[in-house]
């Protein structure tokens, strides 16, 4: 099929460069989709920053994508030519333990597009069959790429947390994944939700979501403000969707006792908690999801499909494949961003 363009990392704390290259052949269980729509991620950064290792150089780099089926191999039966489809980045075995209990996410022999194998920054992408969903009708793709990773990973982090009708929440950082974990503890029964963040525009967002209260943390010390609001308890359950040292501590003290801390954004420090004992004391439990599970996917999709979930005003910013490192830019350096895509 001749060339494509695509966003290639060949050196950490480089910038990446957009450049042609071959579009991939399609084997037997392979898909070749025409990518319509890709979501610049947090953890996009990461890896342009050495944090994240990918497997090979280059590397196309993206793991939110969503397009059309251009292509199928011979053996594939669960997707057609023409079809819409989101990308689902995890690739797992099928086999172990862990796939069996619908828990791929922990997978013996995980994979990531986007850092294993070529991401969705192009025009086009090579998937495993397993590994695409048909989007609803009602759905963009912008919105279908977001489902792969932003809307599921929130989806997953809610159900980690097992958070009950009637319960409070505090949510430090609101951006991709923090925007969208606010909506699933609304729709999930959460009664009381304060959106933490040091951006106003974020905060004013996290409002409209559903938030009831919110906290710039700019200006207010986030555990003071969440216990004042709390008449001094603290939250059922406390998540921190940046992956900073500093917010995964203050995140953990603004739980009540017998609460839980999520930890979603992926953090690399070592954190220092006040001494072990207060939360002993305290019965406050720690919990860190991964990823989500292609049952998940599907699910989500599900809610997508019945308009149950509202998505449009998480897009923040559309940019053709060339502004790519500017679009990175603006991820890194505004922290105004929630999700922007990039449509080759």
């Amino acid at each position: 099929m001749g060339q494509m363009k695509a966003v290639v990392f060949r050196e950490a704390r480089r910038p990446v460069q957009v450049e042609d290259m071959p579009t991939p052949s399609v084997g037997d269980t392979d898909v070749l989709v025409r990518i319509k729509a890709a979501g610049i991620c947090h953890s996009d950064l990461h890896t342009l920053h050495g944090l994240y290792p990918v497997a090979k150089v280059p590397m196309v780099l993206g793991h939110e994508g969503a397009g059309i089926v251009e292509k199928i191999g011979k053996r594939v039966t669960n997707v057609s030519e023409g079809d819409r489809v989101t990308v689902d980045y995890v690739l797992s075995c099928g086999n172990c333990e862990y796939c069996n209990a619908d828990r791929n996410n922990l997978c013996n022999d995980a994979k990531y597009y986007g850092w294993n194998f070529d991401g969705t920054w192009a025009e086009y992408m090579l998937v495993q069959a397993s590994n695409v969903f048909r989007l609803p009708k009602n759905v963009s793709f912008a919105e279908g790429a977001l489902a792969g990773c932003a809307v599921v990973t929130g989806y997953h982090t809610m159900k980690i947390s097992g958070i009950k009708a009637g319960d409070s929440v505090a949510i430090i950082g609101l951006g991709g994944v923090g925007t969208q974990l606010l909506q699933w503890c609304k729709i999930y029964g959460a009664t009381r939700i304060i959106g933490v963040d040091i951006d106003d525009d974020k905060l004013q967002l996290a409002s409209k979501l559903g938030a009831t209260a919110t906290v710039n943390a700019r200006h207010e010390d986030p555990e003071s403000a969440v216990k004042k609001l709390t008449d001094g308890k603290g939250v059922d359950v406390a998540f921190e969707a940046i992956g900073r040292r500093e917010t995964v501590e203050k995140m953990i003290l603004t739980v009540k006792k017998g609460g839980k801390a999520v930890i979603v954004g992926m953090c690399f420090d070592k954190i220092s908690v006040t001494p072990v004992y207060d939360l002993m004391a305290k019965e406050i439990e720690i919990r860190n999801p991964t990823d989500h599970t292609k049952s998940e996917v599907e699910e989500v999709l599900g809610f997508l499909g019945k308009e149950k979930y509202d998505l449009s005003r998480s897009i923040t910013q559309r940019i053709p494949i060339e502004k790519a490192t500017q679009g990175l830019q603006a991820l890194e350096k505004t922290g105004k961003q929630v999700r922007i895509v990039i449509e080759p």
